[in-house]
């Protein structure tokens, strides 16, 4: 099933490449990602990881999404603070091949749905050329004392993004393996020092 399995806590985010994104914020996901869901022009690339830090902990942590870079590694920069309804937030990825270019976008946050225990984050992207439509899920699915960590990501397009999906799944594989990665790091500051310090954490999980 492609669906979420709940949606208690979602963020909404439409990212177009290098274009601002939408200019209101849609009370629940749009028609064309309910399409996407359906789709089946690629196999959805997800990872899961058990983060074994305690929720209360974790997620004001993640919530700050400047400090993604600091423990994301195919994140080069975010701007634009902590996820909040409505806030534009710029994000520049690293290039899975590790060539120094960076893929820009403008994500808006859009819905803001607090439940305790499940924390989704989407963002939506587009690019007309390859009439390219995808959607990225972070989830956070959180027990007293831990969250299940997962990533996951799908797109749609015409034969130009057929032609190039290749190229795109081992982009979408590379954010995939490093957010399970800086969440595994995550884990090991916590366990060490029983916080999460922004300045540790990118000491150990950006330079470490």
């Amino acid at each position: 099933n492609n669906l979420p399995r709940t949606m208690s806590m979602i963020f909404v985010l439409f990212a177009l490449f290098g274009v601002a994104g939408a200019t209101l914020c849609p009370t629940e996901p749009t028609s064309k990602i309910l399409k996407l869901y359906k789709n089946d022009e690629m196999k959805a690339i997800t990872r899961t990881h058990t983060v074994k830090i305690p929720p209360q902990v974790l997620i004001p942590f993640f919530e700050k999404a400047s400090l993604w870079p600091s423990w994301i590694q195919s994140i080069h920069k975010v701007k634009g603070g902590d996820l909040k309804p409505c806030a534009n937030i710029s994000i520049e990825f690293n290039d899975f091949s590790h060539l120094p270019l960076h893929l820009p976008s403008t994500d808006q946050v859009d819905l803001v749905n607090k439940t305790e225990g499940l924390y989704v984050v989407y963002w939506t992207y587009s690019e007309s050329v390859l009439g390219l439509f995808g959607l990225h899920e972070y989830e956070l699915n959180c027990g007293p004392f831990s969250c299940s960590f997962t990533s996951w990501e799908k797109a749609m397009g015409n034969t130009g993004f057929k032609l190039s999906k290749h190229l795109w799944e081992k982009q979408w594989r590379y954010v995939a393996d490093t957010s399970m990665s800086g969440a595994a790091c995550l884990e090991d500051v916590y366990n060490r020092t029983k916080a999460l310090n922004p300045e540790v954490v990118a000491n150990t999980c950006r330079h470490g």
